[in-house]
This record gives structure tokens, sequence and C-alpha cells, in this order.
């Protein structure tokens, strides 16, 4: 509102759609940078949250399976920060997870993505 120099009664915000972008985020369905696109979207256009989540492919992807394949696919990429992080480095685990966000475009959820590094992994 700020940015757009707007007052509450310019938007097209409805309470019904800011619950409902709430309930995403409570959910886990998206993240909170993409709640911050769907609120500016949400702001100038009104609609659905959901829908708005759809049409930007903004929905986190919670999917052992998928972010599996990712992790897998990193770890065999930097052998060099996986052997770091077995002998104690944090900080190459934090490395390992940004390359995971980097390859979903921040979609995973990286409470899932650190779970399944330490896992597949060890150490640390």
């Amino acid at each position: 509102m700020k940015e757009g120099d707007l007052e509450p009664g310019q938007t097209k915000l409805e309470p019904k759609g800011l619950a409902a972008l709430i309930g995403l985020v409570e959910e886990g369905a998206i993240n909170a940078p993409a709640a911050k696109q769907v609120f500016g979207k949400l702001l100038e256009a009104g609609g659905s949250p959901s829908e708005i989540v759809k049409e930007l492919g903004l929905a986190q992807i919670s999917d052992e399976g998928e972010i599996a394949r990712v992790v897998d696919g990193v770890i065999g990429e930097h052998p060099d920060a996986v052997e770091n992080f077995r002998k104690g480095k944090e900080q190459a685990l934090k490395f390992l997870v940004g390359q995971v966000m980097r390859k979903t475009k921040g979609r995973a959820n990286p409470q899932l993505v650190n779970e399944l590094l330490r896992k597949r992994i060890g150490g640390g």
C-alpha cells in the first residue's frame, strides 16, 4: 500500500482473501516470500489467493519424493560440501540447502530439505 501510495479503501483486498492467504501460509501451501507476492496481487486486483498461487506457480513443494530427487542431485554435484558437512562444518549444509532451493526456485519446503539432507549425508 505504501509503495502504491494507496489508502486502505483504495485496494481490492477483501477480508476473506486475507484470511485465505493466511490459511495458505499456516498449512504450508506457500512460504513467506510467496505470500508477499500473493498479497501484492490481492491489493492490486483482489481475487482468490489459491488461484493467484496457481497462476504464478508459487505453491510450496512438500512432496518428499520430489524434493528427495533434487537433494540427491545436489549431493552428487557437490561432494566437497558434503564432505565438509560430515566434518562438522554447518555452513556446508546451508550451502547445500541453498542449492536445493535454487533448483526448486525457492519452492521446496526448507524444513524437509534440511531433514532429507541430514538423513542422506549424516555427520554434522
